[in-house]
């Protein structure tokens, strides 16, 4: 890494110039000012991926954020999970969201969320706990089909 006085940020999921999580130094608003230059501004895409042993299980996500504006409860990660983004920099998660209850069409669900400096969404439900509860992608409709009682017809999930 680069020879720099004060505390290390890298791998804290914190923007290198205001130290918020959220965002990058790249995209920091105190840098860059909210006025822009007029011009179209295009917008960039993250994709998380997961290291090592971690890559065999989803998991699910939850941003630092909205655990923050809702005041969850969050307990260590042991061992803390590495996530790579697609910029090539990885963040260190250190805290989970243990039991948390998620309220998915009038339903609540009880999942364990990983803390993560997620950028324009509060929540990613992973592969595991869509399957283990049986809801079905329609990527033609662009819908999640949640099962909210095994004797009623499934609800559309919309607006994805």
């Amino acid at each position: 890494g680069s020879v720099h006085n004060g505390q290390c940020m890298k791998g804290k999921g914190v923007c290198f110039h205001c130290k918020q999580p959220g965002h990058y130094k790249n995209e920091c608003p105190k840098l860059h000012g909210s006025g822009g230059s007029g011009g179209s501004t295009r917008s960039k895409g993250r994709v998380y991926s997961l290291d090592g042993e971690q890559a065999r299980a989803t998991n699910s996500f939850i941003s630092v954020e909205c655990v923050m504006k809702l005041g969850l409860s969050s307990t260590s990660l042991l061992p803390p999970m590495t996530v790579a983004v697609a910029t090539g920099g990885k963040v260190v998660s250190k805290r989970v969201c243990q039991n948390c209850p998620v309220s998915v069409v009038g339903k609540i669900y009880h999942v364990d969320l990983i803390c993560l400096p997620l950028k324009d969404m509060d929540i990613v439900l992973g592969m595991d706990w869509l399957s283990a509860n049986t809801v079905y992608i329609g990527c033609a409709e662009k819908n999640l089909y949640v099962p909210i009682d095994p004797n009623a017809e499934s609800r559309a999930l919309t607006a994805l």
